[in-house]
């Protein structure tokens, strides 16, 4: 709890995702990863007061919604009624977000991007790139599944309305990945360089980007995905020191003043804070 940093359980946390109906392609939910059956992260839902088993990037901006995928289709499960609605049937998907005009969706080991609407037929939305996250306004990911090891990569944009692609992130001796948003839906990059040096940057335009945490610190991960709220961009850190033990913490970036520690827990991010 903030702003005392203390924590206290909270049993109605225990949840699971909804098994699919019967008549659904697949009638039960895969495992999530590092939970049971029906169990793909933790968020919660402030408008209905409800823990989801779920990342907070698989829910609607308007908190109405929430999605999860099973072997071969997306479930979109409504919080006011109940409903579970299928989506995508016939394919393996996993999400790469879910926002306002639907579910945002890649198949494993195949290029493009594909949009699952709410109502309607399915749309592809990208025929090559390999998509990491989406905002409301655009997709971030990579032009190649991967690069020769020791290669830096380049974050791409794809914008969403237009379909244009552009160069957005990179940097030398590194390789980057997009870990969430920042408040005004600008991408936050994790930093890994080959000398094991790690760092947290956002980046708000081509080629310009903010240095959050690291400056190549070794020994420094971070658990989950970051999230950016109004108060800044909450982290999730873990610090390996070669002499001075281990550390973990929930840390606060505030624009313009530096690194806050909030608590000395390494848990994953629920949701953003009032």
């Amino acid at each position: 709890m903030f702003p005392g940093g203390t924590y206290i359980a909270d049993p109605s946390s225990a949840v699971l995702v909804p098994s699919p109906s019967p008549g659904s392609p697949s009638p039960s939910p895969q495992m999530g990863p590092g939970g049971p059956p029906g169990f793909y992260g933790l968020s919660y839902d402030r408008k209905y007061s409800r823990w989801l088993a779920v990342p907070y990037n698989w829910i609607t901006p308007d908190s109405s919604r929430y999605a999860f995928p099973t072997g071969d289709a997306v479930h979109v499960v409504d919080l006011a009624s109940g409903t579970v609605t299928d989506l995508g049937q016939g394919h393996s998907w996993s999400i790469v977000g879910v926002q306002a005009a639907g579910v945002y969706v890649v198949q494993p080991n195949v290029a493009g991007l594909w949009l699952l609407p709410f109502s309607g037929v399915p749309v592809e939305v990208a025929k090559t790139g390999w998509w990491q996250a989406v905002s409301a306004t655009a997709a971030y990911g990579t032009e190649t599944s991967a690069v020769p090891q020791g290669v830096a990569n380049t974050i791409i944009r794809l914008d969403l309305a237009t379909g244009a692609i552009e160069a957005w992130f990179t940097r030398d001796g590194a390789q980057s990945t997009v870990a969430g948003f920042d408040a005004g839906g600008s991408p936050i990059m994790l930093v890994y360089y080959f000398n094991d040096g790690s760092e947290v940057w956002d980046a708000t335009s081509p080629g310009q980007a903010t240095p959050i945490l690291g400056q190549q610190a070794e020994g420094l991960s971070v658990n989950g995905s970051l999230l950016g709220d109004a108060h800044g961009i909450w982290m999730a850190v873990y610090y390996q020191y070669a002499y001075a033990g281990n550390q973990q913490e929930m840390v606060l970036y505030v624009p313009g003043q530096g690194v806050y520690g909030m608590a000395n827990i390494n848990g994953t991010l629920a949701g953003s804070c009032l």
